[in-house]
Order: structure tokens, then C-alpha cells, then sequence
């Protein structure tokens, strides 16, 4: 009963959460909705949407900007919708987001103009028929803080366990954050889909590991004093973020250094897509094509702290002095093809969860009713 009332309570509270909206014209005045996730382009900043605006000659307030925590919501709000869809863009879904989307049917395929941009292994790696586009990749990585923890330049999974770092780690929870799912990934790509070693791994993670919902909840915690929890689960371009804008080379990214010497991890892959149905089409093909162009693909790594999927963009030299250059990482992902991530996603993530609720262990529970009240609290607002 308790577990029930926790339930109706956070569904309250969530009822009064409102989508936040940069622009928010009335319905016949809107000329495109954009989905995405919060932190798109957010750091210190590029006002993405007023620059499309003044690109396409319409106002600004003719945008709709509909912002999610993360791009998982994005596809459960979308798939909700797909009978009438609101959203004419969605950004932020990734190459393994991507097999729930072709589930849902929520986008169709678009070559943009600018295609050419992009490298193909990007594409391919992403989704070869254009149901979306690339625009930024990265690596999941360990992000640590080099002055509260010792990581080894041989380092590998492993050694989390075996030298007793699991206890400074805090990472996302892989059914709500794509880092999350990113990281979990990676460690089925290093110890075998096949194997048992990976479940095994989880087990000692489970216990002596923080799980937290989202990148936004791992860094807060990461940056708290009182946590003790130096390690969390990032991205290799993170250590840039502090090198870049304020000088500081205090962090470092750990990725895996296998039996070849080659620099291995689980590379994300983040693409923009048509929505199936869009209400505006053309303007969101024009938006599509001005999004992997130059005016948005030169502020990814100073904003978006990432890579541009763009070629012919430099790197800054605060990314090369702190953290790995992509040329150096040989990614996971050729060990997890994208048909075997479609054909077992469901099911490690299954494998994964049963083994979490197996103990006492309360955030993932509460993380289920997060999503369940996310799901209630969007049918509830479509009925009234």
C-alpha cells in the first residue's frame, strides 16, 4: 500500500509539471515543434532556434521548443502521439534509441540536402535508410576527478572491481538515460554478449555502484563533496567542459585498453529525424538540412560538448590537451552490430533489470514508477 500511495503522490506532483517551451505561439501561428532534450546546445550556450529564424525568415515565435530530460522521453511522448502527432522534429535519438523508433513508426526516412556533411560510417552506423540523421557523436566513458582517484592508462571494466573503484561510482539508470543504456552496452560488448562475466559484473556494480536516473542526476552527485563519488558515467569529451571554459585539467576520461593496445568504448551516435505525419513538413526538412550544416555543426564541441558529425571541423586544442581525440577510439560497436543490438536490446535490458530488483536496492523501483507516472501524466493530459 505504501508502494501504491508513493505511486498517486508522484503523479500529482508530476500532473502539474509543464513541458518547457522557448517559444510558444499560438496553434495557428506555429510553423514548427521541435522535441529534443534539455541540454541540446545549452552550454554556455547557442540559441539554435532564434538562428534558424533569422536563417528561414519566419519568427521566432513561430517555434515551438518542447523540451525533454532526456531523448528517451522524447520517443515515448512521440509514440503517444503518432496518430496526431504535435512534433514536426525530433533530436536527440540515438543508434540504440533508434530500434524503439522503427518499432513505434514515429519518423520516415529524409535525405537532407547537407547529407554529404557526413561521413557514412556515421550514417550507417546510425540508420542507413536516413530515418535519422547524425549531428553528434560520442564516446561513454568513466569520468573522474584525478585529484580524488587513480585510474590506469591499461584500464579496463575489470577494474572497477578487482582495485576497489565501484565504490566511487555513480552512474544512470540504462531503462531512463542513454548513457546509461550506452554503458551498459559497453560492458555486454567487452565481457561477451554470450558470456556470463557481464551479469557477474552488474552484480558487483549493483551493490557497491549509485544509480541515479539521469546525466543531470550522476553529475550532481559527482560534484557534491559529501558523496565520495568521483567516478560517473560520461563521456570522453566531458573533461573538455572544465579545460575549455574555465582552465580546469583536474578531470580526466577512462575508456578500455584491450589485449591489442587499441582504445575501446561504446560510441553514441545522436541523430535528428522527420516525424511521421509531421503538421509542418517543409519547414521541418528545411530545419533538418540547417542542422547538419555549418552554422549548427561548428558550435557542437564548445557547446554541445561533443563531436560534429561534420568533417572538416577542428578540434580545439582544449579538447586535445584534456581528453581523447575520436581518431584514437576504436568503438564497441562493431562488437554489438546494430541488427544483434535490435534483435537482444529488450532482453539484456530484461536481464539487466531482474537482476537490479533482485536485492533491496530501491532507485531502480522508483525509477519504474517514475516512468509509469511519466506515461499516466501524458495520457491524462492528451484526454482532457
Amino acid at each position: 500500500m505504501k508502494k501504491i500511495s508513493a505511486f498517486f503522490i508522484l503523479l500529482v506532483m508530476l500532473s502539474g509539471i509543464q513541458f518547457t517551451s522557448a517559444s510558444l505561439g499560438s496553434d495557428q501561428d506555429v510553423e514548427l515543434t521541435i522535441y529534443t532534450y534539455d541540454s541540446l546546445l545549452a552550454y554556455p550556450g547557442y540559441d539554435y532556434i532564434g538562428n534558424f529564424s533569422a536563417y528561414a525568415g519566419i519568427p521566432k515565435d513561430s517555434i515551438r521548443l518542447v523540451s525533454f530530460s532526456d531523448a528517451s522521453e522524447i520517443v515515448t511522448r512521440a509514440s503517444l502521439e503518432k496518430d496526431s502527432p504535435e512534433a514536426d522534429v525530433l533530436i536527440g535519438i540515438d543508434n540504440v534509441l533508434v530500434h524503439k523508433a522503427r518499432t513505434e513508426e514515429i519518423l520516415i526516412p529524409y535525405a537532407p540536402s547537407t547529407l554529404s556533411n557526413i561521413p557514412q560510417d556515421l550514417i550507417d552506423g546510425l540508420a542507413s535508410d536516413n530515418l535519422l540523421t547524425p549531428y553528434d557523436y560520442g564516446v561513454i566513458s568513466l569520468y573522474y576527478d584525478k585529484n580524488k582517484v587513480t585510474i590506469s592508462e591499461n584500464f579496463t571494466l575489470t577494474d572497477l572491481i578487482e582495485k576497489n573503484l565501484a565504490n566511487k561510482l555513480v552512474l544512470e539508470n540504462p531503462l531512463l538515460s542513454s548513457p546509461g543504456l550506452g554503458f551498459l552496452l559497453w560492458s555486454i560488448a567487452e565481457f561477451g554478449e554470450g558470456s556470463a562475466q557481464w551479469k557477474e559484473f552488474w552484480e558487483v556494480i549493483r551493490d557497491e555502484g549509485r544509480l541515479v536516473d539521469s546525466w543531470g542526476d550522476a553529475f550532481n552527485v559527482f560534484s557534491a563533496e559529501e558523496s565520495d563519488r568521483p567516478i560517473m558515467v560520461s563521456y570522453t569529451s566531458s573533461p573538455a567542459f572544465g579545460a575549455c571554459l574555465y582552465g580546469d585539467n583536474s578531470t580526466a576520461a577512462a575508456l578500455t585498453l584491450d589485449e591489442n593496445g587499441k582504445v575501446r568504448g561504446w560510441q553514441q551516435i545522436e541523430g535528428i529525424g522527420l516525424t511521421k505525419n509531421a503538421p509542418n513538413e517543409e519547414m521541418a526538412k528545411k530545419f533538418i538540412d540547417w542542422f547538419i550544416d555549418l552554422d549548427v555543426q561548428e558550435n557542437i564541441y564548445l557547446n554541445q560538448w561533443m563531436y560534429p558529425a561534420m568533417e572538416g571541423i577542428d578540434i580545439p586544442d582544449c579538447y586535445s590537451d584534456s581528453t581523447y581525440a575520436p581518431k584514437e577510439i576504436m568503438a564497441y560497436n562493431d562488437e554489438l552490430p546494430q541488427n544483434v543490438v535490435s534483435e537482444n536490446l529488450d532482453k539484456w535490458l530484461d536481464q539487466w533489470e531482474n537482476l537490479y530488483l533482485s536485492t533491496n536496492n530501491s532507485a531502480p523501483f522508483e525509477s519504474w514508477f517514475l516512468g509509469l507516472a511519466f506515461v499516466a501524466m501524458v495520457v491524462i493530459k492528451r484526454r482532457k
